[in-house]
């Protein structure tokens, strides 16, 4: 995918974030599962973002019924065959999650009143919030933090064995977030179905660079082996490689996140705020901003994102303890608009690379799968209504190509609607 630009801003594209889809699906990053996801090989959204129950079965197929003007003329027949063979595999797809994985079920909600409000002004500046993503080896670690103004910073850790619902072919726990930048923001985003503002990504000598300018940080340590001899358990004081060697030693991702929030307690108590901006901290959308909430979040109390049971036995953000946290956030954390993505080029990952590409700006997709076919000449990026339209506007300038206009229809399901076409994949 080629990302432009528009002229009043800088895109920050990280090496290896792999916006062109060859180089992207053949460097994968191991950890992530769903590694490679072909969007194009799918019919149904097996994975939606929202709640599978009757309500919101029947809202997908008032959207598919509405999409009949999205669809020329001449393929419409075609699409209509299309559409009955798409509900019955959506009917199976929907039982098999429910009987086996369970995920979605219980980490997103329904949208049940048809027609929303944007979350604010497209040009609004991000809220004061970063996601901090660590690349701890095998896993990612990510902790969002947020400086709601009139109260104390808040330090939130994702456990790295949470399941989230990145439908269009991200990870499907938080610690396989991976070492690209804009897919750790949007696994974070998908976790708390809220904006975060800002993002950094910091790699392994990176992160033993920090805390040795930290002049090394304090924590109630577990046993582990380093350089041959047995630390702890109990109080230890590590440098960076120390640090690092203790986190690649955990038993498994809960534990690696049991011990990374010991780190961050110490790391955030250092009281060295000159060591944020006094070196690298790693790929960031605004490495100055971020250098400066870090440092204004020192001392604060780190705690962990609730999670709840899933009915495949694991374990998935707590939809309403976590609705109540975000509130309790105020503005340091904001509203998202929802992206439905149809793939109308044939080309694999098309849905997962929108989703990375739009993360920064305040959109997520909720909805990825095929168009009636793959022979779609121009992107069309459809608002919902009027009020979506700039929002549209924007999903435009970003990808660079595409036609936008206001939907006839509102189920409720998209604020956005983008049809992939082939003028996308020659942009």
């Amino acid at each position: 995918m080629s990302v432009r630009a528009p002229e009043d801003e800088t895109v920050v594209v990280e090496e290896g974030s792999g916006w062109t889809p060859a180089p992207e699906v053949a460097g994968e990053d191991p950890r992530r599962d769903g590694a490679g996801s072909d969007v194009a090989s799918t019919t149904a959204p097996a994975s939606s973002g929202f709640v599978h129950d009757a309500a919101t079965e029947e809202l997908w197929a008032q959207w598919r019924e509405s999409r009949r003007w999205a669809v020329p003329a001449r393929r419409r027949s075609r699409a209509r065959r299309r559409r009955e063979r798409r509900r019955r595999a959506v009917g199976w797809v929907l039982v098999l999650a429910l009987a086996g994985a369970g995920a979605s079920a219980l980490v997103a909600t329904a949208p049940h009143a048809a027609h929303r409000r944007p979350p604010g002004p497209v040009d609004a500046l991000p809220p004061s919030s970063l996601v901090w993503a660590v690349d701890a080896g095998r896993w990612t670690l990510l902790t969002v933090v947020a400086l709601p103004g009139g109260q104390a910073p808040a330090v939130v850790v994702i456990p790295a064995q949470a399941q989230v619902d990145l439908p269009a072919g991200g990870p499907t726990v938080a610690g396989g977030a991976g070492t690209r930048a804009r897919l750790a923001l949007a696994t974070a985003e998908a976790a708390l179905d809220a904006r975060v503002g800002h993002y950094l990504l910091t790699r392994p000598a990176t992160f033993v660079a920090l805390v040795d300018r930290l002049g090394g940080v304090g924590v109630q340590a577990e046993p582990f082996t380093y350089g041959g001899a047995t630390v702890g358990p109990g109080p230890v004081r590590m440098e960076g490689a120390e640090a690092i060697a203790y986190l690649d030693a955990a038993s498994g991702p809960a534990d690696a996140t049991a011990r990374f929030e010991g780190l961050l307690t110490g790391i955030l108590a250092a009281r060295r705020p000159g060591a944020w901006s006094s070196g690298p901290l790693g790929v960031s959308d605004d490495a100055t901003g971020v250098a400066r909430m870090l440092a204004a979040a020192g001392g604060a109390v780190v705690s962990e994102l609730p999670t709840a049971s899933t009915l495949g036995g694991g374990e998935g953000p707590d939809v309403r303890a976590v609705r109540r946290l975000v509130a309790s956030l105020g503005r340091s954390l904001g509203g998202l608009v929802r992206v439905v993505v149809e793939n109308g080029n044939g080309v694999p990952g098309a849905g997962l690379q929108l989703d990375e590409l739009l993360a920064p700006y305040g959109f997520r997709v909720v909805a990825s799968e095929n168009a009636g076919g793959f022979d779609v000449r121009r992107t069309e990026i459809v608002a919902a209504d009027a009020a979506f339209l700039p929002w549209a506007e924007r999903v435009r300038q970003l990808i660079g190509v595409g036609r936008v206009y206001v939907g006839r229809q509102n189920t409720g399901i998209a604020d956005v609607l983008v049809i992939v076409g082939k003028d996308e994949r020659a942009a």
